[in-house]
């Protein structure tokens, strides 16, 4: 659990995971709650989410695409349906947290591979 102050409001936030090998799926679960000074019911706020993530193995195509910096196989892979920007690994790495590790302009392209706009 995460505790976060700001001026005279607190955040908390709870992530939770929960990996399913035989599906291969990873569920997460974010969970914030928000309270204004003196535990004030008025400005009480609660906000959760729910994703179902592919879980891809370490050594995935999509992942040595994006360690290799290899937009074009990226691009292939999206476009078969073979991986997408949602699928994790089992240490919850995305395509694009593993894309961060090379220059800047790969991650802008990465970008623009998600929105689907060709890289130069």
């Amino acid at each position: 659990m995460t505790h976060y102050e700001s001026g005279k409001q607190d955040t908390y936030r709870l992530s939770l995971i929960f990996y399913c090998t035989l599906l291969q799926k990873a569920l997460t679960i974010n969970l914030k709650l928000q309270r204004g000074p003196f535990f004030s019911l008025s400005t009480l706020a609660f906000d959760s989410d729910l994703k179902l993530r592919n879980l891809v193995p370490e050594d995935s195509q999509i992942i040595q695409a994006c360690n290799r910096g290899d937009t074009g196989a990226v691009w292939d892979l999206f476009q078969s349906g073979k991986a997408t920007v949602n699928d994790v690994t089992p240490s919850y790495r995305s395509p694009l947290f593993v894309s961060q590790v090379f220059d800047a302009s790969f991650v802008r392209c990465f970008l623009k591979l998600i929105l689907h706009i060709a890289c130069i």
